[in-house]
């Protein structure tokens, strides 16, 4: 009986009963030959969970940790790394993407930029209303772009967000910067945004034999 239970709990928590972690050891040295990096942050929940994507694999992904205090957090600094996770990919490979993957880069950083004027939106109304006009001007801005008939990669590279400036004002500051994608992100991204979805995709098949 005690054995039955046993393997029924094993079953259930497959995880706690040596599940093997998969590796991605094609992919990792892809970004390592690609240049492509991870910039993170020991207290970031969305590293930590970036990085467990790579499974085995984690100890060999082209990472800096820029926590304060950390070897690595000056060249962070210096490279003006602004949020974590951030991806640092080689700017000509995303610049060749097919459109179809551009648009989606750029969509998904769109819906970060509404998102971000909408709470900005809220915040003025209630504490700084006259900056709402700004708020609004922003808004407009943005929907022109995305009606505008310039190709999609030059529409990444526009696309901006606001942030706090000086003096309780609002500045803006561009999404995408030469290769420089915000986020957590899918491994079939990542390999995309890098030049290694054949890498990848050695990794997956490897796995499922």
């Amino acid at each position: 009986m005690k054995k039955t239970i046993l393997i029924a709990s094993c079953a259930l928590l497959l995880a706690s009963c040596g599940t093997p972690a998969k590796t991605y050891n094609n992919l990792t040295a892809c970004l390592e030959k690609n240049q492509a990096v991870m910039f993170g942050a020991s207290w970031c929940p969305h590293c930590a969970a970036q990085k467990k994507m790579f499974g085995k694999s984690v100890k060999d992904m082209p990472y800096f940790e820029c926590a304060v205090g950390s070897g690595q957090a000056k060249e962070c600094s210096d490279r003006g790394i602004m949020s974590y996770p951030t991806w640092q990919f080689p700017d000509a490979t995303i610049k060749s993407l097919p459109k179809e993957a551009i648009t989606n880069l750029f969509n998904s950083e769109l819906a970060k930029v509404r998102s971000a004027t909408d709470i900005y939106a809220n915040a003025v109304k209630a504490n700084k209303p006259e900056l709402l006009k700004d708020v609004e001007a922003f808004r407009q801005k943005t929907e022109k772009l995305v009606a505008s008939n310039i190709p999609e990669y030059e529409k990444l590279v526009k696309l901006t967000v606001l942030t706090d400036g000086p003096n309780e004002t609002l500045i803006e500051r561009p999404v995408y910067m030469a290769g420089r994608v915000t986020g957590e992100r899918p491994l079939s991204e990542i390999a995309l945004y890098a030049g290694c979805s054949a890498e990848y995709q050695a990794d997956i098949t490897a796995v499922q034999k």
